[in-house]
This record gives C-alpha cells, sequence and structure tokens, in this order.
C-alpha cells in the first residue's frame, strides 16, 4: 500500500498478493505499474507493429485437472515459486498491452485448472481509511481458513461519482479474489462479508454469484427496488 501510495503518477497499477502467506510475510505481493510507451523508446521487435494483438501462443489446459490436485499444499508452493521468481527489488521492461492487461490469457482455458466445479469469484472495496486494517483481517482470515485463492489482484481506486447508482467502487483499495468451489468456502465467504461490512465496504454485484439480500442491502442502501425488470441476482437481493 505503500508502493501505491508513491506511485501515483503512473497511468496503471496493480498488484498480485500471496494468500496462503501468513504472519511476518502475510500481504506480500508483487506491484506491477504500466506507463504507455512512445514509438522511439520500444525496442526493434516491436516497432515495426506495436498496436497488434500478441499472438495467443501460451500454455493450452487441454483437460479439467483433478480436484485434489488443487488444494493448500500445491497452491501454496505455487505462490511461493511466483513470489520468487523475481529475483530483484524492482525490474522494468517492456510489456505489449494484451499482457498487461490480460495475463491469464497466456493459458488457455485457464479455469480448467479449478476442476469441473469451477471457481467462484470474490471482489470487495473497503474505503481508504478503512483500507489496511480491513485488508489485514481478511487477509489473515483466509490464510488461516487453508482457503488461500491461487489468484488475488489489489487495486486502488480515485474518487467516486456521487451522482452514479449502484456504483461500486470507490475511494478505496479493491480485492478481487478466486476460490475453487467447496462448502467450506462458502461458510468462509460469509464470514469475510461481516469483515467488509464492518469497514464499510461493499461487493462487487458483477462478480456476485452469493451474495445473501442482507449483505446486499446493508451496503447498497440507496437502491430503490424495480418490479419492471428482475434477474436471478435481483431476485436473490430482494431488489
Amino acid at each position: 500500500m505503500r508502493l501505491f501510495d508513491e506511485s501515483g503518477g503512473y497511468t496503471y497499477s496493480v498488484a498480485w498478493l500471496d494468500c496462503f502467506a501468513g504472519k511476518k510475510h502475510l500481504g506480500r505481493s508483487i506491484l506491477r505499474l504500466g506507463e504507455h510507451s512512445n514509438h522511439e523508446e520500444l525496442p526493434t521487435r516491436l516497432k515495426k507493429d506495436p498496436l497488434s494483438l500478441a499472438p495467443i501462443d501460451g500454455l493450452n489446459l487441454p483437460f479439467y485437472f483433478p480436484v485434489f490436485s488443487v488444494n493448500y499444499a500445491t497452491v501454496k508452493a505455487l505462490n511461493f515459486l511466483y513470489y520468487h521468481k523475481q529475483f530483484s527489488p524492482r525490474t522494468e521492461s517492456f510489456d505489449h498491452f494484451d499482457r498487461y492487461f490480460y495475463p491469464l490469457d497466456g493459458i488457455q482455458h485457464w479455469n480448467r485448472i479449478y476442476g469441473r466445479r469451477g471457481f467462484v469469484q470474490y471482489q470487495f472495496v473497503l474505503p481508504i481509511k478503512n483500507s489496511y486494517d480491513g485488508l489485514v483481517k481478511i487477509l489473515e482470515k483466509i490464510e488461516r481458513s487453508g482457503q488461500g485463492s491461487p489468484l488475488a489482484v489489489l487495486k486502488l481506486f480515485g474518487k467516486q461519482n456521487p451522482n452514479a447508482v449502484m456504483s461500486f467502487p470507490m475511494e478505496g483499495y479493491t480485492l478481487a479474489l478466486d476460490f475453487k468451489v467447496n462448502p467450506e468456502v462458502f461458510r468462509m465467504l460469509d464470514e469475510l462479508d461481516e469483515i467488509v461490512l464492518n469497514h464499510n465496504g461493499r461487493l462487487y454485484l458483477a462478480k456476485d454469484a452469493r451474495m445473501s439480500a442482507d449483505v446486499f442491502q446493508r451496503s447498497y442502501s440507496k437502491v430503490v427496488p424495480s418490479s419492471n425488470f428482475q434477474s436471478a441476482q435481483s431476485a436473490r437481493l430482494k431488489f
């Protein structure tokens, strides 16, 4: 979070967090800062056609992983290796815009890593004054649960539009997480909901698959119920 504050001049910023790291390593992460390059700065290999789409040449997963293969031990080991793959505290390189904005597209059918049951996404935002305390509590809860997310993305939002109805962003930190589907993870997410609400935060409706009507109504208080349009989600959330 200190590095985010110091990097406000960059156009793009995003961090990967290791949800399996605890105690003194809690919240360890890799921050990726991005800035547009002009043509003269580009290496020769990119000057010819710098705006072309990146070729799809990454790994292709031809089958769903067995359920037992994605577990606490394997994902914790992978996170450890990913964090330590960068030897220097700071590196600089030219990156294709596709690979910067959509890194998962480098692995075709990456969702198969989670097995046939799939995964549930969970994203929340906390106001800036409550972000540090709330994120610490949430990361501690996730680490103790053993339900760590292989993919955890932290971003810093700017000021929100006061006139936007049902707007998710607010000035503060948002953390997006993916969890392998199992009965235990849903119980943990209910506990995370309470931490988010206690820190005046809210969940992202576009990624929600299990929020309760009570959580929704406590965090999106300005919403007026509509009888003209309804979806499976709005029926569950009673608006």
